[in-house]
């Protein structure tokens, strides 16, 4: 088979138009091939796509058509078919394959979507699909899985791992671009040294453009936490969304807090507000998380001297202090101050009553800041009966994870 000359094509298309649109001229018997080679704008920073058309006649008199797209990464193979008579066409994708890891940036340059400098994404995704083909205008299908995707920013600090995606969009013959609908499933996602599991999304396209996720539900600390549907912009990719936070389990919380907790037990449950964006990557937002009363909650702080004793006299005074050796003969020990010490040493546990967080990320101060209200009881026999402090957090909340160690931290504190 011989190259075919640009006149030919020219005279190909013209056929192919007269029989589209119901023309009375019969289609020639031609056969040719055109191969070139071109640059999309939009893809920024893609490598050049190779296409090649082949063309020949059908057994019907009309024309069928084999094109071929390649790139370093990219390998798309469609075949079409036009009749004679001027009735639809049709097309299918006979072959597709796009690595992602070559095409991660210039995609999202064409979508509008700005990624981490340091963003990386690998798996190959699958092309398929086809349907009918009027006044040379494709209408029908394109579907795309992958399997064993990959993706993460180091400088975000998070990762996903084990992809699974399966999804379509429906090509109008006016042009138009619509996602039909969309499953994710990861198996492991690492944010901050978070670890979540089981990670399930389903999307779907809206008539605006937006993207409607109608399911995002993980696992992590032990429970289990589903967003609130929502919408998002493709071009922007801004999430702000509601999320209910079922059974976290507090000895996992406690892992990530080792200068607070040395260990806990029981359950909390709540909601709260989750962000992210490309640039930020996530934030916790506004929230309250509370233990769940069905589950016996305890705790024990790691080791920090003063944490409760500082606001303690060792000794009681009886006598004016000006006194001096005469007024410690009458200042007996504190008994509650030994067992403070045991419970900030971490020598003795609690038994929780009331443990509530409260996030409010972006207050009037502009500053982020929780509060932590802690109820707890020391075992039986022991001289204070309940312990009672409230920690009031003032700075990112990202920075101050210790309770009560950070100067940006207050505490009220009292005991029975």
């Amino acid at each position: 088979m011989r190259r075919c000359h640009l006149c030919l094509w020219i005279t190909l298309l013209g056929a192919v138009g007269l029989g589209a649109t119901g023309g009375q001229a019969a289609l020639p018997p031609l056969a040719g091939e055109l191969s070139g080679e071109i640059r999309v704008r939009a893809l920024n920073g893609a490598p050049a796509l190779v296409w090649r058309a082949h063309v020949q006649p059908a057994s019907d008199g009309g024309l069928q058509l084999v094109a071929t797209v390649t790139a370093p990464g990219l390998e798309l193979r469609v075949a079409a078919s036009q009749p004679a008579d001027g009735a639809p066409g049709a097309w299918r994708v006979a072959e597709g394959a796009l690595d992602l890891a070559l095409w991660q940036h210039s995609g999202a340059a064409a979508a509008g979507v700005t990624l981490p400098p340091d963003f990386t994404v690998t798996g190959t995704v699958q092309l398929a699909g086809g349907g009918t083909l009027e006044n040379l205008r494709p209408a029908g299908v394109i579907t795309a899985t992958l399997q064993g995707g990959r993706a993460g920013s180091e400088a975000q600090g998070w990762e996903v791992t084990d992809i699974a995606l399966a999804g379509g969009i429906e090509l109008g013959s006016e042009g138009s671009i619509t996602l039909q609908t969309a499953e994710l499933r990861a198996g492991t996602a690492t944010v901050a040294g978070l670890v979540a599991r089981n990670i399930v999304a389903e999307a779907a396209g809206l008539a605006d453009g937006r993207i409607e996720m109608r399911r995002v539900e993980l696992e992590v600390l032990g429970g289990r936490v589903a967003l609130a549907p929502f919408a998002v912009d493709p071009a922007t990719m801004l999430v702000r969304v509601q999320a209910e936070v079922t059974s976290l389990a507090l000895k996992d919380i406690a892992t990530l807090l080792p200068e607070t907790l040395a260990e806990a037990k029981g359950r909390l449950s709540g909601k709260m507000e989750v962000r992210w964006s490309p640039t930020a990557g996530f934030e916790p937002g506004r929230g309250a998380l509370q233990i769940l009363p069905d589950e016996p909650a305890a705790l024990r702080l790691a080791a920090a001297p003063g944490f409760l004793t500082q606001h303690m006299p060792e000794r009681i005074f009886l006598l004016p202090e000006k006194l001096g050796m005469l007024a410690r003969w009458f200042a007996p020990k504190n008994p509650a101050y030994e067992n403070l010490r045991h419970i900030e040493l971490g020598e003795q546990s609690l038994a929780v009553e009331q443990l509530k967080v409260e996030l409010y990320p972006d207050g009037p101060d502009g500053v982020r800041s929780a509060t932590v209200e802690v109820t707890a009881r020391p075992p039986a026999g022991s001289v204070v009966e309940q312990v009672s402090f409230t920690i009031n957090v003032a700075g990112p909340l990202k920075q101050v994870l210790d309770l009560g160690l950070d100067d940006r931290a207050r505490i009220n504190f009292t005991t029975k």
